[in-house]
């Protein structure tokens, strides 16, 4: 409007003295021009006001969060992938007790016995550099060391990776030998899988003595299924404190303030910890199993109340925008 108002006016004194109706005119769209710039700034204050009320988004803070939440979502798939080891391990050791049909283990169960009780395990090892890495139950492939894509808690953002591009054509699926699973298997985490293995030596003192003994005496050494079955208990005290600490991180994520756009995070450590709950179901305890998939429903809980936030920002975003709240008259003074 102030703009018409300023070129009628330029017009008339263009075309010399200015007649008293021209005057009129100009006198009332200077009056209606006025009224409306008032309106506008009393509306523009109101805006200020408004977004005076708005709170800040701390970044630090948000930052923060990411970092606990991607760590803890890394303490769980370590864990998870440590009870899966176990489980196969008690399994193999079940089964050499059922083989050996209750008699004593002769050398050469001994010997094979003493490599399946090595510790042979898959852990995350510290980095200094982000990597491509599979979280597939059971798959400790490192597809892609170090990656040179910025840093990315959605797996989505992994498309450019190498594991998923040759150049020429992305894939859906990890092209590295030994894995071949889904890109949304894959993280990206400031650590590689790492092959620890560990000498577990299943005698003790007293045991140790008797084998010397067999050895002297007898000329040939042997293992009692009570050695055997020792080692499985131990391996179920192992699972159960793992079984613990799936459930201190799950109530350690529930205790995060996340906001409603961490919910894709969650429910990452959602699926993994349903695919690894299936994935050992038939090889541990039921009162193991109980525990994860109550630490699972924490999850669950903590995914919902995440989902219902990230729903209400949406609506909130889409609410009218400023312009349009202002109305029409705004925008006429404001020439837009």
């Amino acid at each position: 409007m102030r703009r018409n108002y300023l070129q009628i006016k330029k017009d008339a004194e263009a075309e010399g003295e200015i007649d008293e109706n021209a005057q009129d005119i100009l006198n009332d769209l200077e009056v209606t021009v006025t009224a409306g710039h008032q309106t506008a700034l009393k509306m523009l204050v109101k805006l200020f006001n408004w977004l005076d009320t708005l709170e800040a988004q701390p970044t630090t803070e948000i930052m923060s969060l990411y970092e606990q939440s991607i760590k803890i979502d890394r303490s769980i798939s370590g864990t998870l992938a440590r009870m899966t080891q176990l489980a196969e391990k008690r399994g193999n050791l079940e089964r050499l007790i059922r083989e050996s049909d209750g008699i004593k283990l002769t050398v050469e169960g001994s010997k094979n016995f003493k490599n399946e009780i090595t510790k042979k395990r898959w852990v995350y090892k510290d980095q200094s550099y982000h990597s491509t890495i599979c979280s597939e139950p059971q798959c400790y492939s490192n597809c892609h060391v170090p990656c040179s894509l910025t840093f990315s808690i959605d797996p989505k953002g992994l498309r450019g990776c190498a594991a998923f591009w040759d150049s020429k054509n992305h894939f859906d699926y990890c092209r590295r030998s030994g894995c071949g699973h889904h890109m949304n298997k894959h993280r990206h985490y400031n650590s590689t899988w790492f092959h620890l293995e560990e000498k577990d030596m299943i005698t003790d003192e007293k045991t140790k003595k008797r084998h010397e003994e067999a050895t002297e005496l007898l000329k040939n050494k042997e293992i009692s299924i009570a050695d055997v079955q020792k080692v499985i208990e131990n391996t179920g005290k192992e699972m159960a404190e793992a079984t613990e600490e799936i459930g201190r991180l799950a109530a350690k994520y529930s205790e995060l303030s996340l906001s409603g756009s961490f919910s894709g995070q969650v429910k990452k450590s959602v699926r993994l910890l349903e695919t690894h709950l299936e994935g050992i179901r038939n090889k541990s305890e039921p009162d193991s199993i109980k525990q994860i998939e109550a630490s699972l429903d924490q999850l669950k809980n903590k995914l919902r109340v995440l989902e219902v936030a990230a729903e209400a920002a949406k609506n909130k975003i889409s609410r009218p925008s400023i312009v349009v709240r202002l109305g029409q008259k705004a925008k006429d003074v404001l020439g837009l």
